[in-house]
């Protein structure tokens, strides 16, 4: 039996067996005497020479129909949702096609539907079609949204092919849903303007227009845009009869913008059953030759614009090198002032230094001078004292003063006599080992002279 689904490729001759037959599924047995018998599942067949085939099965959702045509050639649409067996022995072949979808009410379709010939009655008594010179008769609807369409036998939905370079058209082509809602088409336009410098190239335009009459635009036109272009195409010709030297000019055009200029377009328009609203225009694109010379005025103002960035930039560089040049300088001046006040801070601190040196010194020798003056006052008066010792001994001071002249001779020879001298401690000496001989007059000073 098998997990998978089979389908008409599956063919066998079975002398003696069976064969079950899924739910799903479907199978064509003919016997030995050429019987057909169609089988659908589930089901469990035994069989005795016989050939069998299985069917494929043909499915069509809500939006689908089959389109099965029978062995005596009659056709059949069946809407879906639906599902069928396809059968040799009754159909030649099963087709699964879309239907038409038509969103919103701006969208249609144009069927052509067949007429059926008028019958008649014979003297025979039956009745046959009249002969028609002319073929079949053919009545043309238009199926306008929302809806969804499943055409009949016979019927036939009219395909759109209308191509045209010039103007950017949105549908993929070809196409059967006409949208009658207002759109813009971009339209590109060769022009060449009469002028001294022969202003050639393209116009680029966006031109609004709407489908308002389906049956006038069937009756008149295979293809509305190539029309449109070539009645756009004259307009264009009458405006490059303007003297235009310059591409601004062309941008400031206000005939672009207005549809009195465009005559030609609007009547066949409105032949077609086409209303134009506006027309805008987009842009010009000059011919090569002009965008090569436009590219080349490009370029040399780009190198002149690049010269003037490059000495600005030298400019500026100059400019840094000078500001740091500058800055360096001042900051060696600053440097160099603050080198010079330190120094002359240092030589003040130095000269502050030396004259404290020099007053700490006299300071000091002032000390030691009042040292030495103390020194020589105790000495003075040890030597007053000494003299006061030696007059209370009966010393004559005044010959013994007066012996500074003759300093280390003997006393004697001035009749001086050297008495002895008790020094309190149980030890007597002479005068004459210290004698205390004066060496000025006119002072209080005296000093002890050894003999």
């Amino acid at each position: 039996m098998g997990l998978d689904f089979r389908d008409r490729n599956y063919r066998r001759y079975v002398t003696l067996g069976k064969r079950t037959v899924k739910d799903g599924e479907a199978m064509l047995i003919w016997n030995r005497n050429g019987v057909t018998t169609e089988v659908i599942g589930p089901r469990l067949v035994y069989l005795y020479c016989s050939a069998i085939r299985f069917l494929s099965r043909y499915t069509a959702g809500s939006d689908e129909y089959l389109v099965v045509t029978k062995i005596d050639g009659r056709v059949e649409h069946i809407p879906g949702p639906i599902s069928l067996f396809e059968n040799p022995t009754l159909h030649k072949s099963v087709a699964v096609m879309p239907a038409f979808s038509l969103t919103s009410a701006s969208e249609c379709i144009v069927l052509h539907r067949q007429i059926p010939a008028p019958l008649v009655k014979t003297e025979a008594g039956f009745v046959t079609p009249i002969p028609s010179s002319g073929g079949q008769q053919i009545e043309r609807l238009f199926l306008q949204g929302p809806a969804q369409v499943f055409p009949g036998v016979g019927d036939s939905v009219l395909n759109f092919a209308w191509s045209c370079p010039q103007l950017a058209f949105e549908e993929k082509l070809p196409f059967n849903i006409l949208n009658t809602a207002r759109r813009q088409v971009k339209s590109t336009s060769k022009v060449a303007f009469r002028g001294e410098n022969k202003i050639t190239g393209n116009v680029q335009m966006l031109v609004s227009m709407q489908i308002v009459d389906v049956s006038k635009m069937v009756d008149t036109t295979n293809n509305v845009m190539a029309d449109l272009n070539d009645a756009l195409e004259v307009d264009m010709n009458h405006i490059s009869l303007l003297a235009i030297e310059t591409i601004q000019e062309v941008s400031d055009l206000d005939v672009f913008n207005t549809l009195d200029s465009f005559p030609h377009l609007t009547a066949r328009a409105q032949e077609m059953g086409v209303h134009i609203d506006h027309v805008l225009y987009v842009g010009f694109l000059p011919a090569e030759s002009l965008r090569h010379h436009v590219a080349d005025l490009a370029n040399v103002h780009a190198k002149y614009a690049k010269d003037c960035i490059v000495n600005e930039q030298k400019q500026q560089q100059m400019a840094m090198e000078l500001n740091a040049k500058k800055d360096r300088l001042a900051q060696e001046d600053s440097f160099l002032k603050a080198e010079i006040t330190m120094k002359q801070e240092h030589l003040e601190s130095m000269h502050r230094y030396h004259e404290t040196q020099l007053e700490n010194k006299l300071i000091l020798q002032k000390r030691q001078e009042d040292f030495d003056l103390e020194m020589l006052s105790n000495k003075n008066k040890e030597s007053i004292r000494s003299l006061q010792t030696l007059s209370e001994l009966g010393v004559d001071l005044t010959k013994l003063l007066c012996s500074k002249y003759c300093a280390g001779s003997d006393p004697a020879r001035f009749g001086l006599t050297v008495p002895t001298v008790d020094l309190g401690d149980g030890s007597k000496a002479t005068t004459a080992q210290n004698v205390i001989m004066p060496k000025q007059l006119d002072g209080e000073q005296y000093e002890l002279v050894q003999h």
